[in-house]
């Protein structure tokens, strides 16, 4: 974990995410422009994001129970050896200073893998973070100090970037052979060769190419490649597709949603995001601790709100070919979490189903 200075510690924000969906709490953050240390702690797993001016400076994951990861992202993605790695972490620990500037110190890595790196770390921990549906958390107001080689991110540039991911998977993970099997070049390697200059391959496509020896797993040669799993899925496919890379393993095991209705729930998140960033609607309010504003009986509901349902109730539809008598179904189907099933539509009449249609209705008052 970098060292920061505790010029001032105080709890800004806290609340839990049963309430408050992590990209609402994200997006405050980044929109307020504030600095300091957001803290989650959910099941099975520790979280950290720290944020300096509103920007995401560095973040942190780790499951309960185990051992301290500090910098396993490095081995993983073949930047450094464990040894190399253990060494560094024993240098920190008597320095203070950062991983990433002993590793490029000790001239184990460049800045450039560096930042590659760490800024892969943060898209993972994002990711992570949105899969949240419970858990409380805190943020604390301290001085926290950028990574030298990772230039700060925008709350809205990363959480652009995973609603790409979530929206683009679904197209491409029927292609994808297991991120267990091992990828293997074909005949036609002398061909793409021939080609020199004129290589037809695209950047992602041809550093995966060179990563691939036969004896990786395609996890290991996208974690290597450190492109990320969409771009690495793009590439395995596309060189699957020309035919310069064969797979003879089963389809189907993957290690983000897979099944229809994951991905339809991917869909959901994709869409809630994409309404906070355009519609820039806000439920958290400026209190100092997060005292929700959420609808009440009565009230409409919020553009981002509706949206997540009748998205979450379209899905229900492709996947059952109607929509649920209930509205309790898309919880229990695993398309809503319970936290995001606003308020108001829990009253009796507010969720109507009309033969092929339904009827949303929030403003009916709960029956005496």
């Amino acid at each position: 974990m970098p060292p920061y200075e505790k010029e001032t510690d105080e709890i800004a924000l806290e609340g839990d995410l049963r309430r408050f969906r992590p990209e609402e709490v994200l997006q405050f953050i980044g929109t307020s422009e504030k600095t300091g240390i957001l803290e989650v702690r959910a099941k099975p797993m520790d979280l950290e994001v720290h944020f300096r001016d509103g920007r995401i400076v560095f973040s942190r994951a780790e499951l309960r129970g185990t051992h301290d990861a500090s910098g396993a992202i490095f081995v993983r993605t073949g930047v450094v050896t464990e040894e190399n790695l253990a060494y560094a972490l024993d240098l920190q620990k008597r320095s203070l200073k950062r991983l990433g500037t002993i590793l490029v110190e000790l001239g184990y890595a460049t800045p450039t893998q560096v930042g590659d790196v760490l800024r892969l770390q943060v898209q993972e921990d994002a990711l992570k973070l949105l899969k949240l549906s419970e858990g409380p958390f805190t943020f604390r107001t301290v001085a926290v100090s950028e990574e030298p080689y990772l230039p700060p991110i925008p709350v809205e540039q990363m959480l652009l970037d995973c609603l790409r991911l979530l929206d683009e998977w679904p197209t491409i993970a029927g292609d994808l052979p297991s991120f267990d099997a091992v990828p293997k070049l074909t005949d036609q390697t002398g061909e793409l060769l021939a080609h020199g200059a004129d290589n037809p391959l695209e950047r992602g496509e041809m550093i995966l190419y060179e990563l691939i020896d036969g004896a990786r797993t395609l996890r290991e040669v996208i974690d290597r490649s450190r492109l990320g799993d969409l771009e690495g899925a793009k590439a395995i496919t596309a060189l699957i597709s020309r035919g310069y890379v064969v797979v003879e393993q089963r389809r189907g095991s993957f290690s983000v949603p897979g099944t229809f209705l994951n991905r339809a729930w991917g869909f959901v998140v994709a869409t809630a995001l994409l309404g906070i960033l355009v519609g820039g609607t806000w439920l958290l309010g400026g209190a100092p601790h997060a005292t929700p504003t959420l609808p009440t009986p009565g009230m409409t509901l919020p553009p981002l709100d509706r949206a997540r349902v009748e998205d979450a109730l379209e899905a229900y539809r492709l996947a059952y070919g109607h929509y649920p008598d209930r509205i309790v179904q898309l919880v229990e189907d695993g398309l809503l979490p319970l936290s995001a099933l606003p308020e108001p539509l829990r009253y009796a009449g507010a969720y109507v189903r009309k033969g092929d249609d339904y009827r949303l209705d929030p403003r009916i008052e709960s029956a005496p």
